[in-house]
């Protein structure tokens, strides 16, 4: 943290590939309040990246993402970004998401619209922490898109085998 907070402001990215879970822990807390990026790089390699320009070449495709501080979700929360994650990471509207997670309510035609009202808040939930981006979907239409951002695809795949 000494190291992170020195450099505050600047450009800073920190390898979590071989660390321990304590250790990644500990990384995503400090990153996420002095705003560096975590960097991942699946497999295994013999010669450690030096800088993060090195990354490219080294064991799988590198993963880079905004540090993110993982939080308690509902289960309703858990269950729409495991959702979009299915749906290939973005759905098309609120709407279509809210017709998807509610499908099987024995009153969901007497009730879409609270339904898709309550989708819509917890789409604005999970936007104000970063897990997922809205999109308009273009002009003079009331469509938004929702997105999952790198933390939500995170999280998402965590929750995805509690919702088939």
């Amino acid at each position: 943290m000494r190291v992170l907070s020195t450099e505050e402001g600047s450009d800073i990215t920190v390898n979590i590939t071989s660390s321990t879970n304590l250790a990644v822990a500990a990384v995503v807390f400090a990153s996420s309040i002095y705003k560096a990026r975590m960097v991942y790089v699946p497999g295994k390699y013999k010669n450690p990246p030096v800088s993060i320009d090195d990354l490219d070449g080294v064991g799988e495709s590198t993963r880079s993402f905004d540090p993110f501080v993982p939080t308690k979700l509902s289960q309703i929360q858990q269950k729409i970004l495991a959702t979009i994650l299915t749906k290939g990471g973005e759905v098309n509207s609120i709407s279509s998401l809210a017709d998807v997670l509610y499908q099987d309510e024995k009153d969901f035609e007497n009730k879409k619209n609270k339904y898709r009202a309550m989708t819509s808040y917890h789409i604005q939930q999970l936007k104000d922490l970063g897990y997922v981006k809205t999109i308009e979907a273009g002009e003079g239409t009331r469509k938004i898109k929702v997105r999952l951002s790198d933390a939500g695809e995170v999280i998402g795949k965590l929750y995805k085998n509690n919702y088939k």
